[in-house]
Parts: C-alpha cells; sequence; structure tokens
C-alpha cells in the first residue's frame, strides 16, 4: 500500500475474501493517518452515498515497514522506501527495477491531502521529487490517473520541482508580509519560464491553490491578517444570515432587484459573488424560484470550470445545487 488513505486501502477486505491470508505491506505511520480519515464531510458526494468507515475498522498491515527493505516475491525483485509525500507521513515507494516501474502514490496529490481535515505536507514534496528522480524509471505510477498524466515522467518532475520550489518561496514571503490566502491567489503567481513548459501548465495550476491555502494554514493562527487590516479571517463571525440581512433589511433590496444583480454577476463572469449573495438572498426569500435558478446557474458554471483541475470542488457544487453526479457508463 502506497499510503492508507481511505480511497487507497478501504477497499481492502475484497482482496482478503479472495485470499485470507493475504500479505498486506505498508508505512508503520499509517495509524494517525487512519485516525484523521474517520472525519466525513457532510458532502455525500465528496466520498459517495455507500461510503462508510467500516471498511477501515480493523485495519492493520501484515508487514509495518518502517525503513526501506528490499522483498524478493515469486522471484520478482521488489524496493520499498519509506518517505513523506505532500499528503502523508506514511507514503511508501515501491520500486520494481529490473521493469524500471516505479508506484509513488499520492506523493503529488494537488490539494496537498483531504481539504477537509489537518494534513498535508509543504516542504516534504521537494525531497520526494528528488528521490523520484533517482530511480532513474522509465514508467512512474501515481495513485490516480490524473496525478500521472500531470506528473509520470522524471522531466515532467524534474521541472515541476524548480516551480513548486519557486511557489513555496514566493508565497512565503507574502505571508510574511501579512497577505491572506486570498490575497495571495488573486495574485495569479506565475513562475518565470513556465511558458517554455506547456506540460506543465495543469500540473501547476492544479496545486497553486492549494499550496497557498496549505501554508497560510500551516504558517497562521485561527486569525488571519491581510495586507488591509480590514479584513481578518477568523475574527468577524458573518455569515449567509447575515448578508441576507444586509440585502433585506439595510438595503431594502427587494427580490426582483436581487434577481436584477445576480444576473449581471453571472453576466460578468462573478461567479463565486453570484454563488454567495444568492445563498444569502435564500435565507430571506426562501420561495423564489429565480433566486434559486441563480444560485443553481452560480454553481453549474463555477463546477464547470472546476471539472478539469479540481474534483473536489466539482463534487461540492455539484452537492450544492442537489444535482446527483451519476458513476460514468461502461461500455
Amino acid at each position: 500500500m502506497t499510503h492508507a488513505h481511505w480511497d487507497h486501502v478501504g477497499g481492502y477486505t475484497g482482496f482478503l475474501d479472495i485470499n485470507p491470508n493475504l500479505y498486506i505491506i505498508g508505512n508503520n505511520q499509517f495509524k494517525s493517518v487512519l485516525e484523521r480519515a474517520t472525519r466525513i464531510p457532510k458532502y455525500k458526494q465528496f466520498r459517495s452515498e455507500s461510503y462508510s468507515n467500516s471498511w477501515l475498522e480493523g485495519f492493520a498491515y501484515s508487514l509495518e515497514v518502517d525503513q526501506n527493505k528490499t522483498l524478493i516475491i515469486g522471484g520478482t525483485h521488489i524496493d520499498l522506501e519509506v518517505v513523506v509525500g505532500n499528503e502523508t507521513e506514511d507514503a511508501l515507494f515501491i520500486s520494481l527495477p529490473k521493469q524500471k516501474v516505479l508506484f509513488v502514490g499520492d506523493v503529488l496529490m494537488p490539494y496537498l491531502g483531504d481539504p477537509w481535515v489537518e494534513e498535508g505536507f509543504i516542504n516534504e514534496p521537494i525531497l520526494a521529487m528528488k528521490t523520484i528522480n533517482t530511480y532513474n524509471a522509465e514508467h512512474i505510477i501515481h495513485g490516480h490517473f490524473g496525478l500521472t498524466f500531470m506528473y509520470g515522467t522524471n522531466q515532467q518532475i524534474r521541472e515541476f520541482h524548480k516551480v513548486y520550489t519557486w511557489l513555496k518561496e514566493s508565497v512565503y514571503t507574502h505571508i510574511k508580509a501579512g497577505y491572506s490566502a486570498n490575497e495571495i491567489m488573486r495574485l495569479n503567481l506565475i513562475p518565470p519560464g513556465l511558458e517554455k513548459h506547456s506540460e506543465l501548465y495543469i500540473g501547476y495550476l492544479a496545486q497553486r491553490k492549494y499550496v497557498i491555502a496549505r501554508m497560510v494554514d500551516k504558517m497562521t493562527g485561527y486569525w488571519h491578517e491581510n495586507k488591509t487590516d480590514e479584513e481578518p479571517r477568523g475574527f468577524f463571525s458573518l455569515t449567509s444570515v447575515e448578508y441576507g440581512r444586509l440585502l433585506q433589511i439595510y438595503m431594502n433590496q427587494s427580490e426582483s432587484n436581487i434577481v436584477t444583480s445576480l444576473n449581471d454577476m453571472l453576466k460578468n463572469g462573478d461567479l463565486e459573488l453570484a454563488l454567495k449573495m444568492s445563498i444569502a438572498a435564500l435565507n430571506v426569500y426562501p420561495d423564489n424560484d429565480e433566486l434559486l435558478e441563480k444560485k443553481e446557474e452560480a454553481a453549474d458554471r463555477l463546477r464547470s470550470i472546476s471539472q478539469f483541475f479540481d474534483p473536489m470542488k466539482f463534487a461540492v457544487y455539484t452537492e450544492m445545487i442537489g444535482q446527483e453526479h451519476k458513476p460514468m457508463k461502461t461500455k
């Protein structure tokens, strides 16, 4: 097992049904990862309607690896290397040197861990990328197809190592200067030279916001300052309920006026603002079908933007508008 996230070990009982004597091998740091995995977000489509932590109950490795190890199984030479990825502390590289194949799991997962729990590492991926290149493998297989597409060759990983390091240092500088996560995201940070490597565009953009968010989370307290000192995060306790009151009571906005404003926001591409304001308006005008339509349009357009970069956001936007994300049909 490359690591103990639920989507990698959750189906282990299916293998044990086939062979109860199956030998399961993994990094011995897996216990803390499993403990975090039991925090299930309320968004059902994030893990699916049928997800249950019972899949993880009683999970344990037959062999817990705490240092690099070589195994010979059925005549196949397998090297195991204990590493820390950008997601979890229990990563394990699995190398088949004769076949020039390296399994690296999720050490370069864009989200730097489950967005709903406190995990993820910033500096460790730099070492992990260097380690991957030392294998000189011809086939670098990640834990998900999208990762293999974005970071599946030694050349991609060498170049991504440079832009990731640049991003990390740039974000660090801005956090020290008092910039908030949202302010840094709005800067549209682009590393010099990226234009020469079109193969890195998707991989870089997929990680940028999450690197920023994780670094701010790691480097600040529960109050987050910002460069104007007027919009600290965690300081105010305003929700969509208060914004709804703002629209109805203090700004004296009628339902039709709000619908008109939402149409303008959608027309101008202010999709997040349109979604936020439609949710606020529905708190005070819950039976207005036009407001509901604007909310659904905003979320639908946001998920269409997210679908190739961010399946996490895609799932959440989908559930916010009550649209079931059905499994793809196979021929």
